[in-house]
């Protein structure tokens, strides 16, 4: 089974149909982008494969050679942290080969939770995937991702009933009441960083670079419940991109 594509100017989205992945593939830039996900699509998406990238060989079945590969494929959390590592392991070395062989460029989503002072599996596959990026990729960049707001986020419906109700704060724990919140990144920004990467030409993919992709500001409940607003710090992807992450709160 061989998936024959003439282009070699395109990009490959691996993770199409998850969370943030179906908002990716209906921006206009992305429409005709490569498409890959073990599950079914449920849109008709243009150029969509099914497949599994821990058991199919992505060179050996995909005959394209993207300019770009975009994996947004979350970890499997496994019950022991040795299967854990391994089954995730696979998958990206199936990525980074497909890159190597074809001389495209990988664009990682990562995670913020490397900085996190609680190790965690998910938190250990995260820092171990990007120690073998930036040992066996040729061409790259890490993006390491806070969480991104979309539509249908819980997080964000929660706190805004927290809002709207404000006399809630009276009733809520102390502890969860001065709870240190990062803004979750929109959606949209995600979307639009991901292009300037791609249409950008002053990255070094060969230093395989590590960006924070993540919102503009750290607030507590409390200062979030007052309408503060902290001083706005624009992230090193900002600066060199010339963008500006909207505020969710």
């Amino acid at each position: 089974m061989f998936f024959i594509m003439d282009s070699t100017d395109k990009i490959l989205i691996i993770g199409s149909s998850g969370y943030y992945g179906k908002h990716l593939c209906e921006h206009n830039f992305f429409e005709d982008a490569y498409k890959i996900s073990r599950k079914s699509a449920k849109k008709n998406y243009k150029n969509y494969f099914s497949l599994d990238i821990i058991k199919d060989d992505l060179s050996k079945l995909l005959k394209i050679k993207p300019k770009f590969v975009i994996n947004l494929t979350t970890p499997k959390v496994e019950a022991k942290l040795e299967d854990h590592i391994k089954i995730n392991q696979d998958g990206l070395k199936n990525i980074i080969n497909f890159c190597n062989k074809n001389d495209s460029i990988l664009i990682h989503f990562s995670s913020v939770v490397v900085y996190d002072s609680n190790k965690t599996d998910y938190q250990t596959g995260k820092i171990l995937s990007e120690k073998l990026i930036k040992h066996e990729l040729q061409n790259g960049l890490i993006l390491r991702s806070h969480l991104i707001f979309t539509p249908n986020l819980k997080y964000y419906r929660i706190l805004k009933f927290f809002l709207f109700f404000k006399f809630l704060k009276f009733i809520i724990p102390k502890r969860f009441i001065n709870y240190k919140l990062n803004n979750p990144i929109h959606f949209s920004d995600v979307n639009e960083s991901l292009k300037s990467i791609i249409l950008s030409k002053k990255i070094d993919y060969k230093k395989v670079p590590i960006f924070d992709l993540k919102g503009p500001t750290d607030q507590t409940v409390n200062e979030i419940f007052k309408g503060e607003k902290l001083k706005r710090k624009y992230s090193k992807l900002e600066k060199l991109l010339n963008l500006e992450f909207k505020y969710i709160f």
